[in-house]
């Protein structure tokens, strides 16, 4: 049975101002029943079925969803405090340790748009984020999360907030330039 309470706890991030958030949105108490039942091996489709569930309980978007998951995901106990090796580390035994729920809401160029809008907000609320980046990204694009389709086009667009977008532009702009030519050499020997 789906709870007003697993939604919220899976969501439930170090840091103040996206709990605030999700707080907003769920108007639920804070429990950590999801994210301990994925610990113990919980399974991916009942967890995907207590998220819609609780999305359609609380009338948010998937955007927001997707937006809160790979949030999440990455900042299960991140701290973002530790030197980027560190966080990095973090980051990407998280995507590994719930990859399956990351493909389940990454099917799709508009579901990828939403992740990577939601990687926009965590770097914004903390820059720490920004440092890792592009290692994050390839991380996610070499498993399958994120397709250059997505990435790319986002890299061009507008953001939330000029500055933010700037940074994360030029902090990427190896991993941009290496995507570009991977998908160009690509298409030249599918010719």
């Amino acid at each position: 049975m789906v709870t007003t309470s697993t939604l919220s706890a899976f969501f439930n991030l170090p840091f103040a101002i996206f709990e605030e958030e999700l707080a907003q949105y769920l108007a639920v108490p804070d429990t950590r029943q999801v994210l301990d039942s994925i610990d113990r091996g919980g399974d991916t489709d009942n967890l995907v079925l207590e998220i819609n569930g609780s999305k359609h309980a609380w009338n948010i978007t998937l955007s927001e969803v997707n937006q809160c998951v790979l949030q999440a995901v990455l900042g299960h106990g991140a701290d973002t405090a530790l030197p980027p090796p560190d966080l990095l580390k973090a980051a990407t035994a998280n995507i590994m340790k719930f990859i399956g729920l990351l493909k389940k809401y990454s099917s799709g160029k508009a579901k990828q748009g939403y992740y990577l809008a939601g990687v926009e907000a965590l770097v914004a609320r903390d820059q720490a984020w920004l440092e890792i980046l592009p290692k994050v990204l390839h991380f996610l694009y070499e498993r399958d999360i994120l397709e250059d389709s997505s990435i790319l086009p986002w890299m061009e667009e507008q953001g939330q907030d000029a500055q933010v977008k700037a940074a994360i532009r030029a902090k990427c702009k190896n991993f941009t330039a290496w995507l570009e030519e991977d998908d160009s050499e690509g298409e030249s020997e599918e010719d």
